[in-house]
């Protein structure tokens, strides 16, 4: 069930989808138990002068909330525990105190033939 919904209000530059026709963002949370299992981003966009004759403007994204210890175990469970990994904080190698975006670059160890 969807618990809340919010406007993003200004944070669209943190979002995923980036453009000028953009006209509202909203964002909800679905909760399983108390804990948020999924995010939608709601997206209105403006397509007038675009020649669609069919279409609402609206699309959603969806996004499982991985957290960063969890996501860091998969990866290295698929990959293998001596495996290359690197975080990257929105998109850059430098700490950001509170980033949009986890970038995780990962390179396997070996593999069978080498």
């Amino acid at each position: 069930a969807v618990v809340s919904t919010q406007s993003t209000g200004n944070s669209k530059s943190k979002l995923y989808y980036q453009g000028d026709r953009i006209q509202e963002i909203k964002l909800n949370f679905v909760q399983d138990g108390g804990t948020v299992r999924e995010l939608v981003l709601d997206y209105t966009i403006d397509i007038s002068g675009l020649g669609v004759r069919m279409g609402s403007g609206q699309f959603s994204l969806s996004y499982y909330p991985h957290k960063l210890e969890g996501f860091t175990y998969l990866l290295k469970s698929v990959f293998g525990a001596d495996s290359e990994h690197k975080v990257l904080h929105d998109f850059s190698e430098k700490t950001v105190d509170i980033p949009s975006y986890y970038v995780h670059v990962i390179k396997k160890c070996c593999s069978f033939g080498d």
